[in-house]
C-alpha cells in the first residue's frame, strides 16, 4: 500500500508552500496544526488532500525536523514512499541536510537530489524493454497498447526549446518504425500527441512552447516515415500536472509528451 506524500518549496521570505496527500482527515489536521504552531495561521500555504486508500505517512514522525527545513528560504523537498528529493537550498552540501535526514530517517530511505539524466536513462530502458516485449507477443498494433508503450519514453526538451533533444531521437525513431509497420500491415494507429509544461514562467508563453514541442514531435515522426494523417499535435501548457511543481523532479514529470489513441472528431 502506498504512503502519503508531500512536496514543498520555500520562498525568499521563508514561507513554505505545500502540496500533499494524506491517509485521513486526522492526519491532514495534525500536519496543519504543526504548521500553524511553527509558522502561524498565515505563515504557510497548504494544498493537502485526503486519500483513504493510502497508509499513514511515515514521514510525519519526523515533522519537527521537516518544519525546520520548511523555514529554509529557497528549499525544495519532495517526499514520496521511501524517497526524499532535495533541491534548491536543501541540496546545498554545506548546510548538511542530506546527512541530517539520512541519520533521522534511517537506511531504508533513499535521500538525494533529482537527476534528469538518470531519469531519462531509466525511462529509455523501460521503453525499450516494453517495446521488445510488445513486439515479441505479436500484439504490436493495438492502439491503447501502442500509446502505453510510447508514453514510457521521455522527450527532455532543453529550457525554452522546441527542438527534439538528441537523447530522445533514438526512441522516437523506434516509435516511428513501429507506427510505420502497423500501417504497412493494414493496422494503422492514429495518435494524438499532447505536450505539457511545468508552471514556471508566463502561462501564455508556456502554452505556446508546449504547442511547438508537440508539433516538433509530430514533425520528427513524419520525417521518419509516419503518415501525417495519423498524427495530431496540441500543446496544453501547465494544465493537468501529474506531480507537484514544488520540486525539480515534479517539474520534470510535468514537462511531458503524451501519446493517446486519436479521438474521433464530430462530423
Amino acid at each position: 500500500m502506498r504512503s502519503g506524500k508531500l512536496a514543498f518549496n520555500v520562498n525568499l521570505a521563508g514561507i513554505p508552500s505545500l502540496t500533499g496527500t494524506l491517509s485521513s482527515d486526522a492526519e491532514r489536521q495534525a500536519l496543519v496544526d504543526a504548521l500553524t504552531r511553527r509558522f502561524g495561521a498565515r505563515g504557510f500555504v497548504a494544498n493537502l488532500q485526503v486519500d483513504t486508500s493510502l497508509r499513514s505517512a511515515d514521514w510525519l514522525a519526523y515533522i519537527d525536523e521537516l518544519l525546520s527545513l520548511m523555514a529554509l528560504p529557497r528549499a525544495e523537498v519532495g517526499i514520496d514512499g521511501g524517497r526524499v528529493e532535495l533541491g534548491g537550498a536543501a541540496a546545498n552540501a554545506s548546510l548538511g541536510w542530506q546527512k541530517r535526514l539520512h541519520d533521522l530517517f534511517g537506511p531504508s530511505w533513499v535521500i538525494g537530489q533529482f537527476s534528469s539524466d538518470k531519469a531519462v536513462d531509466l525511462a529509455t530502458q523501460a521503453f525499450l524493454s516494453a517495446m521488445a516485449r510488445m513486439l515479441d507477443t505479436g500484439g504490436a498494433c493495438v492502439g491503447p497498447d501502442v500509446a502505453r508503450v510510447l508514453n514510457l519514453q521521455v522527450v527532455d526538451f532543453a529550457a525554452s526549446s522546441g527542438h527534439i533533444p538528441s537523447s530522445a531521437k533514438e526512441n522516437l525513431s523506434e516509435s516511428a518504425q513501429l507506427l510505420k509497420a502497423c500501417s504497412d500491415d493494414d493496422h494503422p494507429v492514429a495518435l494524438d500527441i499532447s505536450a505539457f509544461s511545468d508552471n514556471v514562467g508566463d502561462a501564455q508563453a508556456n502554452l505556446q512552447l508546449s504547442q511547438k514541442r508537440a508539433e516538433s514531435v509530430r514533425d520528427f515522426l513524419i520525417g521518419e516515415g509516419v503518415k501525417p494523417n495519423l498524427l495530431r499535435a496540441r500543446g496544453y501548457g501547465a494544465t493537468s500536472p501529474v506531480a507537484s511543481n514544488a520540486t525539480a523532479g515534479g517539474r520534470f514529470a510535468n514537462r511531458r509528451i503524451e501519446f493517446a489513441v486519436a479521438k474521433q472528431e464530430a462530423g
